[in-house]
């Protein structure tokens, strides 16, 4: 028997960690790339990030940034930072270096840790960036001589005795840049968590989760579709699978092999997914719901899909701003409702936070 997550107990995102590590310390969190991490791992990387950030004089409300493709490290330094009040920035690695320049100098990142896919834009930020900031390589040989894994074990896998209200900001997304400069959007615990938790307790069929459920996060964590789709499946204690990019056929291949369950995208992304021919051909029996949002999908492609994948489909509709998603639609044909329920049963248990 399972137990059932106390949704009411998860007001912030340390407390995340600190929850479903305590219960279920062996229980996968997160895999990029075939690298599993379990909650009790997740846990103590994300309290030596806080311990780090630390002791290098990275305090509450400042911030940090993060620039490169989806990677574990994002969850981690995003949980850990959270924990002390340190409020954490992505920037999308596709992005020119005067646009990033713009994001770290806006924001004030004291921090910025750097995948090697933006090596050839690193050279050139600092002559574009008027304050210096320390570049920490998010793997051995990128933009910096110290990378992540030995930059973290700096710190103290001690939980920090300081816990954060619901109204401290986590994330500064960069967004609404088609008319001017982008602008920062900053979210709190609360906005992330408090429609999920109204959710949760709505007991929707798209947003029931179990101990089987696998999440994929597929769009990249610099985009709110991408990084808080990755907190939504820790949030209810599932396994989250982020892939490093987004790949058609790396996509058919995660809901292959590793049994997705639940994913979300885009439209446009979703359209390239069930192009591919081997779309016609797989069987997607364990896939429940695809969750997409930020652009309408018409009818007849809709319909389409829902024959291709054979499962439930909600669109969602938010923005940056309001930590994505505020209202949802579902869509299922009567055939496609062949899943079931999740099989495993779950009690209540109190979280530790």
């Amino acid at each position: 028997m399972g137990e059932a997550v106390d949704f009411d107990a998860l007001r912030t995102l340390g407390g995340i960690a600190r929850c479903h590590a305590h219960h279920r310390p062996r229980a996968v969190a997160l895999s990029v790339e075939g690298r599993d991490t379990d909650y009790g791992t997740f846990e103590r990387h994300s309290c030596q990030v806080a311990n780090t950030l630390l002791e290098q004089g990275i305090s509450k409300g400042q911030r940090v940034a993060y620039v490169g493709k989806n990677n574990n490290y994002f969850f981690e330094l995003l949980f850990g930072a959270t924990k002390i009040g340190v409020v954490l920035c992505p920037i999308g690695w596709r992005l020119a270096a005067g646009e990033m320049a713009y994001m770290l100098e806006d924001s004030g990142a004291k921090l910025l840790f750097a995948g090697p896919e933006v090596e050839t834009q690193m050279p050139e930020v600092p002559r574009l960036f008027s304050r210096s900031a320390k570049v920490i390589a998010l793997e051995p040989g990128g933009a910096s001589s110290e990378h992540f894994e030995s930059w973290r074990s700096k710190g103290d896998p001690i939980d920090v005795d300081w816990r954060p209200t619901e109204e401290n900001v986590v994330l500064q997304f960069h967004t609404s840049g088609t008319t001017g400069r982008p602008t920062g959007a900053m979210l709190a615990h609360r906005s992330i968590l408090s429609v999920r938790r109204r959710v949760a307790k709505a007991k929707m069929n798209w947003n029931t989760w179990g101990l089987d459920d696998v999440s994929l996060a597929p769009m990249s964590v610099a985009h709110v579709g991408g990084g808080v789709w990755g907190v939504v499946g820790l949030f209810n204690d599932a396994k989250t699978i982020a892939a490093r990019e987004f790949g058609p056929f790396k996509v058919l291949e995660f809901i292959e092999r590793d049994g997705i369950s639940k994913i979300f995208m885009g439209p446009a992304v979703l359209r390239i997914v069930v192009n591919q021919p081997r779309a016609r051909q797989m069987d997607f029996g364990r896939l429940r719901y695809i969750v997409y949002g930020s652009s309408p999908m018409p009818l007849d492609l809709l319909r389409q899909y829902v024959d291709v994948f054979g499962c439930g489909f909600c669109q969602t509709y938010g923005m940056t701003e309001t930590s994505g998603t505020i209202r949802s639609f579902t869509f299922r044909r009567e055939f496609t409702i062949r899943r079931g329920t999740n099989a495993c049963a779950r009690r209540a248990f109190r979280c530790p936070v």
